[in-house]
């Protein structure tokens, strides 16, 4: 009797369970549903289809950061993030795809690393809001 009834238990526990699974899949699907609408809307407001018809794009860049002059000058690059080139007084750094490097004197930096790959990804957000790696998941209820 005690198995039957351990058996039973487990076995209830397993078909709740699995009824979740279906409800948080039809919760998943909804959120998805809902989070692509507003990613579409946001690459509508940000011209998507503008951006990504130009193979490079420039802007100037003033950052304060942590009340300090972080950069003051200019940012380029590819609309697929893959090459990067920052100009100001300092100098020159550059994202080959897999390396940063600082010019004049073309030093390896992790400095110019973060420094290429966070300004410009900061600009580029909102037409990466699709890309095959970016997950939505729903965080809390609706105000």
């Amino acid at each position: 009797m005690r198995k039957f009834i351990c058996s039973l238990f487990i076995s209830l526990i397993l078909a709740a369970s699995g009824n979740s699974s279906v409800e948080n899949n039809a919760d998943n699907s909804t959120v998805q549903d809902e989070s692509m609408q507003m990613v579409n809307a946001i690459h509508k407001a940000h011209q998507l289809e503008l951006f990504q018809s130009n193979e490079v794009v420039q802007f100037d860049l003033s950052l304060v950061f942590g009340g300090k002059q972080r950069f003051d000058g200019k940012i380029m690059t590819l609309t697929d993030g893959s090459r990067i080139l920052m100009e100001d007084t300092n100098g020159i750094k550059a994202w080959n795809g897999e390396k940063a490097i600082d010019l004049p004197s073309q030093n390896e930096n992790e400095n110019a690393k973060f420094a290429l790959l966070t300004w410009s990804y900061f600009f580029a957000a909102p037409y990466k809001l699709s890309d095959p790696g970016t997950a939505h998941e729903y965080l809390a209820e609706k105000c």
